[in-house]
């Protein structure tokens, strides 16, 4: 009887744990998210800065446009998969961007 009991116990508390550990999965895997969501939303502010300061006449070399757009890569990636992410003011900065980059290089006036 007290082996019964004391498996039980251990049956228990192992059910226990598992739930403990499937809720901790959850929340590792909701601060992930969270942190991707942070990344994309510091993504959009670079390039919406980077975008307002070229109408601004700021020059930036072409590393400094490299730059920006693989940041803007990892934010259309992060778009392209989240489809409930807010990213519509991004979408005409990002075009003016390519643009003005093509532009330079087409005529190489870089920095």
């Amino acid at each position: 009887a007290e082996i019964k009991k004391l498996n039980s116990d251990l049956k228990k508390s192992n059910e226990e744990h598992r739930k403990d550990i499937k809720k901790l999965e959850s929340d590792i895997e909701d601060l992930r998210e969270e942190s991707k969501e942070r990344e994309a939303t510091n993504n959009r502010t670079r390039i919406l800065e980077f975008g307002d300061e070229l109408l601004h006449g700021v020059d930036y070399s072409k590393e400094h446009f490299d730059s920006v757009l693989m940041t803007i890569s990892e934010y259309e990636n992060y778009c392209s998969t989240h489809p409930y992410y807010m990213n519509h003011v991004a979408g005409s900065t990002i075009k003016y961007i390519k643009h003005i980059y093509q532009k330079r290089l087409e005529q190489d006036s870089f920095l």
